[in-house]
């Protein structure tokens, strides 16, 4: 019988139930990892049974975690190019290892906020110093840290905030001339548009 908390209390459910929860991905994970070379990379997908197998899920009523936990990892089991199979030689998509798996558990968990570094510092600068770090590899000069921006807003690098002010800065009708875009910290690029595609140029440093 799971004893999980339903509603407003499933928020933070007692320590119990938690760690019951924790056992069951962590065992889900290790015998994940043990069966995957046994199984298909990519398998043929029965879209209808898919579909059907999700819209099962009608909101109406609780789900157990143990129930919704097995469910999920069935439908990733079956519906899901394998990456992390040992015959998957993808160029783009690297196996996740063991400690990537755990920084995402560790950035879902805190939920830090990237849009400012006022609101995730620490995350903010984390994210920074492995750029920067990634960017030596790759040849881009190595740049001192700027100056802690203090309580004021500013924009770091989140991904998320780079694409919604690369759009802005590139959906703008073809008659309108090139013009330097700041996207709030880095270089200075120059956004052009034209009816079929935009360019990116970079001006300045």
């Amino acid at each position: 019988m799971d004893d999980f908390p339903s509603g407003r209390a499933s928020f933070d459910p007692p320590a119990e139930a938690a760690e019951r929860v924790w056992r069951q991905v962590a065992d889900l994970l290790r015998d994940e990892r043990e069966r995957i070379a046994g199984r298909d990379v990519s398998a043929p997908v029965d879209v209808a049974g898919l579909r059907a197998a999700i819209g099962a899920y009608d909101f109406a009523r609780p789900v157990a975690p143990r129930e919704a936990v097995g469910a999920v990892a069935e439908l990733l089991r079956a519906a899901t190019v394998h990456t992390t199979h040992p015959r998957y030689f993808g160029l783009f998509n690297p196996t996740p290892t063991l400690m990537g798996v755990v920084g995402e558990t560790l950035a879902a968990a805190f939920n830090p906020q990237l849009a400012a570094w006022s609101h995730a510092p620490a995350a903010a600068e984390i994210e920074a110093h492995l750029l920067r770090f990634l960017g030596g590899r790759l040849g881009y000069p190595r740049r001192p840290a700027p100056p802690a921006p203090g309580r004021s807003t500013r924009c770091t690098a989140s991904p998320a905030s780079a694409r919604t002010t690369a759009s802005a800065c590139t959906w703008t009708p073809p008659t309108v001339a090139p013009r330097p875009c700041r996207t709030g910290c880095g270089p200075r690029w120059t956004a052009s548009a034209a009816p079929t595609r935009s360019r990116w140029t970079r001006t300045s440093g």
